[in-house]
This record gives C-alpha cells, structure tokens and sequence, in this order.
C-alpha cells in the first residue's frame, strides 16, 4: 500500500521547471534512496512530501492528504506522519538532547507521562540515553545526527525523510547511523534518503530513485 505517490507531477521555481513529469510510489515500509546531482531535485521531492511546495501540475498524496484537497490546517497533522532529518539537523541548542525530542511531541498534546515513557524509549533506540542531559552543542556530529533521526521518529511516522545523513561521517559513523536507520525501517517505517553518494548508494540500496534532469530515469531494485 503506497504512502507517498507522485502522478504527473511538475515544479516550476522562477519560471524554470525543476520536476517534470515525476511519477512514483513507495509503500509502508520501504527502503528508499533517492539519488542525483542537482540538490534542487531532491530537495523538490522532499518538500512536496512534507507539502512545503505544492506542485505546479499533478498530484502527490502521503497517507490519507493530497494536494488537490488538503487545507492548510491539516498540514501540521500530516507533518506528524512524516519525520524529518535535516542536513542541518536544526535542533535547538539551549534545550537538552531529552527537551529536543520531547518537544515534538508537547506539541501533540499528549500526557507528561507518555512524553516521558516515548522519549526515553527513542533514546534507547538510538543508543543516547545516557547523553539525555547534553545540549546539543556538547555532542558530536554523530550524536546530533542521532539526535535528529530519534525526534523524527518519536511520533510514529507512516515515512522518515533523509537529507544527506551522512555525507559528513567517516564510514564506522555511516555504519552505525544506518544500523538504526534499518531498524527503524523494520518496524515497518518507509525510509527515504536523498543523497548524491553512489559508493553508500551501491552498498545498501534496497530502492533507488534516480533523478536526472527533472524526471525519474530508472528505478533500480
């Protein structure tokens, strides 16, 4: 069953087609790369999936939202489907590694008990528990990584998105951030990555989406 689905879909930005034609699916619980050379590319996809662009022509749909219908307020609740890992990482430096995840879900309007009981539970996932009291500031590059995959994972999304990850590890980080990236994937987690490595693209694709000049010009399995 497709979480996200892309049909016909086109972007222009400044007059300049950046998608053109763009026609894919990806189900619950697929390992995805997205590959190209243009960031633009890549980052049109990622955008559309979070609908922080709506597309030119087309459709995209993720879970139950698609362009066509969706409203401005049902934006937040389908971003909560759709974790999120910046290249950036964008956590919030005067907060605690612990505060970083809980945050994402306080806005939720859960109970303190179940921020309590989920977050700790996410750090465990991603073996950062004992640095729950750090700031993000005090952690490597690794661990602020880590950091950001447990926030975009800690709301149960349909989708995790991926940009770049791990373009600035050395291969035993690679090696690790991907082990949890995995075991996230799973549990029946869709995992998308955008990256421009072929070497890590070669070594652990399960999907690639190659992007070329706008359109998707093979999907190898």
């Amino acid at each position: 069953m497709p979480v996200i689905k892309l049909q016909n879909v086109c972007v222009e930005q400044q007059g300049q087609p950046i998608l053109v034609d763009v026609n894919t699916e990806i189900n619950r619980g697929e390992f995805v790369y997205l590959v190209g050379q243009t960031d633009a590319e890549k980052r049109a996809i990622l955008e559309l999936v979070i609908f922080a662009e709506l597309p030119s022509s087309g459709v995209v749909s993720v879970g139950e939202y698609d362009s066509r219908q969706i409203r401005k307020s049902d934006i937040p609740r389908l971003r909560r489907q759709v974790g999120m890992v910046f290249q950036d990482f964008k956590l919030l430096h005067h907060r605690t590694v612990y505060e970083n995840i809980a945050f994402a879900l306080e806005v939720t309007g859960v109970s303190r008990r179940w921020i309590k009981r989920k977050t700790r539970a996410i750090l465990s996932d991603v073996n950062l528990l004992h640095k729950r009291n750090a700031y993000p500031d005090e952690l490597s590059g690794e661990e602020r990584l880590r950091v950001a995959i447990a926030r975009a994972l800690v709301n149960d999304p349909l989708v995790v998105l991926a940009d770049e990850p791990t373009a600035n590890l050395d291969s035993e980080a690679t090696e690790r951030v991907m082990a949890i990236l995995k075991k996230m994937n799973a549990r029946g987690i869709a995992v998308i990555i955008a990256t421009r490595n072929s070497v890590q693209k070669n070594k652990y694709s399960w999907r690639i989406l190659q992007l070329e000049n706008g359109v998707i010009e093979q999907v190898t399995n």
